[in-house]
């Protein structure tokens, strides 16, 4: 345990501790005005979690340590200390906002707590504590401190591996996506210089390309070294990062050697792997020994996987142009080197891992190759002559795919085109497709060539993402809703304590009056509970042909009767024939009953809800047709300042205890699961519309 020099009388200044401390990766738990046996139950709680107990006397001590970022959860005796529950903990949170804060004291009355969670402290002890109740409070407390460092550790990487597969993949420029591959990689890894390593084709070599300036200032190996000598061949095959060190007595291979021209001391090798085949590596080497020392090498092989697959379209994009042009120039001529081409173009096909496949001016598949088959089900021979149209879900994501198509033929190119294709077990991929043109000539009549990558995986990691930052802000933002909860629950131990001290039985009239308000105040605290925990909430969305207008009834329905609003008219203004929309049902009764629970409220003197739906047209900037739903209220709309802030967790304008603030980001979060667009427009004082557009497919 760390005793304050200071408060002991011993010399050093007012920061000597903080510094000390600062040099500590342990966690600091700050101790401040405990009695002598608190103190020592709180030490060996704190030791027994493998933290640093701080012991500090006086609030000026405690102030500095917190000023000097020393301290990551207090435990303050306020009685000692000489300051209210509340105020402790709102001058602790004015100094180190997100330092923990547990405030003991004796003082019994029902505000203290209230009033100490409210300023934003974790926790509320009451004198007299045993050992064991205190040790176990402030085990709990570390531990919700390091849940939330773990849960924003893993979101951070999620975002990390989300956003390098979205980079890589943005590009079939095979030097645009090396050049993308070393920027990013300097996020992970200290080095100097970056070469690629990559085989050339079917000819058994390796060829080396620097990808940074200093690496182009290398004797780089002049011609290409054989496979089975490059650093290729001792790439794991596991694809794990290897790190070269101790180079003086190393014996490198003849692509690598010539590293040692410019003083490199160690080398990371990350192989670039298709079906666990090194298909090539990017070597980053650095003049310091010790530079991949931090390097975390799990996401680095993460980030290698990607990369590997954005290569390998890379080079068969560059293959595929090349030999399609030469084959167009010599296929009357060279039909043997044609066949002899084919037959290599066909093996690169199939060393890809995505789906790579040709379709003739009527769209029927040409070639299928491996990695088509992995990812949809079909075999060569089902999937070839067929309309490659027939693999969209969906007579949207069809259409889509047809005007791609004829795009393409036309000499456009789209790349990185989002939808939904369906396998033959009849399940449904998402992949990102490319597709461009392949030029025809006199013997040919051309055709276009997609490249489509499944990315359902990414897709369940966003969802993840998601899920991670919003148990993220949960955990961060707990205590500033927990006085939503400790206010009712203020209220109702104040009239139980009330009724216990009257001398005689009250009339029944005030008993119910009391009763009432009891009852009401556990409602707020159930409606606040139900509302973190449906936040909270892992949401799986399973979608069926849903029709709207019966949902936008039955949702009235049960909104109207639970929560009746005096003086408000609904009007409906329903399109006829409306298409079924492909929804979760129960998510779009949520969505609408949040939205027109914020309408009542806001017409709390009367006013009218008018709901219309309309079907909206494709256009040339929209290809897909939207089902629309507009609820627009007559009552005191929102302030233009905090229309950007609406759909924000926890943020309100409704007065303290009549919100939590999660009703609009919950509305959101569904509009977002169905791909749907939620916006809103409002004059304050007279009225707000929220309107969401649902994609038709």
């Amino acid at each position: 345990m760390a005793f304050d020099r200071e408060a002991a009388g011993e010399s050093g200044g007012p920061d000597a501790a903080a510094r000390s401390l600062a040099r500590d990766a342990r966690p600091r738990v700050g101790l401040a005005g405990l009695r002598p046996q608190t103190l020592e139950a709180a030490c060996a709680a704190v030791a027994a979690e493998g933290c640093e107990a701080v012991a500090c006397r006086q609030a000026d001590r405690l102030f500095a340590l917190l000023a000097a970022g020393a301290l990551d959860l207090v435990l303050a005796d306020s009685d000692a200390l000489g300051i209210g529950p509340g105020e402790l903990t709102r001058r602790i949170k004015a100094v180190a906002p997100q330092t923990m804060a547990l405030v003991l004291s004796r003082d019994g009355a029902a505000a203290a707590p209230v009033q100490a969670m409210r300023a934003g402290a974790y926790d509320y002890l009451q004198e007299p504590v045993s050992p064991e109740e205190l040790r176990e409070r402030l085990r709990y407390a570390l531990g919700a401190r390091r849940l939330g460092l773990a849960i924003r550790q893993r979101s951070l990487q999620l975002a990390f591996l989300s956003r390098l597969s979205g980079t890589f993949g943005a590009s079939l420029d095979l030097h645009h996506v090396l050049r993308t591959a070393v920027g990013e990689l300097r996020a992970l890894a200290d080095f100097d210089l970056a070469l690629a390593v990559l085989r050339a084709g079917s000819s058994g070599a390796a060829a080396v390309v620097a990808l940074t300036p200093d690496a182009g200032a290398v004797e780089l190996a002049r011609d290409r070294v054989p496979i089975e000598r490059s650093v290729l061949a001792r790439c794991p095959g596991d694809g794990q990062p290897r790190l070269l060190t101790e180079l003086d007595g190393a014996a490198l291979s003849p692509d690598l050697a010539p590293l040692r021209q410019k003083g490199v001391r160690a080398i990371l090798i990350l192989p670039l792997l298709s079906r666990r085949e090194a298909v090539g590596a990017i070597v980053l080497a650095s003049r310091r020994a010790d530079a991949f020392a931090g390097a975390d090498l799990d996401l680095l092989r993460h980030g290698a996987e990607h990369l590997a697959s954005a290569v390998v379209n890379a080079l068969l994009y560059e293959e595929v142009k090349a030999l399609s042009a030469r084959l167009v120039d010599d296929v009357r001529a060279r039909t043997r080197e044609a066949i002899e081409v084919r037959e290599y173009l066909e093996s690169l096909l199939e060393m890809a891992g995505d789906a790579i496949i040709t379709v003739d001016p009527e769209r029927r598949i040409t070639t299928w190759n491996d990695g088509a088959r992995q990812m949809l089900g079909y075999a060569r021979d089902e999937a070839r002559g067929t309309d490659l149209c027939r693999l969209a879900s969906g007579e949207g994501a069809s259409e889509q795919l047809a005007r791609i198509i004829h795009a393409s033929l036309a000499g456009q190119t789209a790349s990185n085109v989002e939808t939904l294709w369906q396998r033959k077990d009849g399940r449904e991929v998402s992949v990102s497709l490319t597709a461009s043109p392949i030029p025809g000539g006199a013997a040919q009549r051309g055709g276009v060539l997609v490249i489509a990558r499944d990315v359902t995986e990414r897709k369940r990691l966003q969802e993840e993402l998601f899920h991670s930052d919003k148990l993220a802000s949960i955990g961060q933002l707990a205590a500033g809703v927990a006085h939503q909860i400790n206010n009712p629950l203020g209220a109702i131990s104040g009239r139980a304590q009330m009724l216990l001290r009257l001398s005689s039985p009250p009339d029944a009239d005030f008993l119910r009056e009391q009763l009432g308000k009891i009852r009401a105040d556990c409602a707020r605290i159930a409606d606040t509970i139900n509302d973190l925990l449906g936040f909270a909430r892992k949401t799986e969305t399973v979608k069926q042909p849903t029709d709207v207008h019966a949902v936008l009834e039955e949702t009235l329905e049960m909104v109207a009767h639970g929560l009746p609003a005096a003086g408000v008219r609904i009007e409906r203004r329903y399109t006829d024939r409306l298409p079924p929309l492909l929804a979760s049902p129960n998510h779009l009764r949520q969505l609408f009953a949040n939205l027109v629970t914020n309408a009542f409220d806001a017409m709390a003197a009367g006013g009218t809800l008018t709901i219309a739906t309309s079907l909206l047209p494709a256009t040339p900037d929209r290809p897909e047709k939207l089902l629309e739903v507009s609820l627009a209220d007559t009552g005191v709309g929102i302030d233009p300042e905090d229309i950007p802030r609406i759909f924000e967790p926890f943020f309100t304008t409704k007065p303290p205890g009549q919100g939590t603030g999660l009703g609009l980001a919950v509305a959101h979060r569904i509009a977002q699961l169905h791909n749907a667009h939620i916006s809103v427009e409002s004059n304050p004082g007279s009225g707000t519309t929220f309107t969401i557009q649902f994609p038709i497919q």
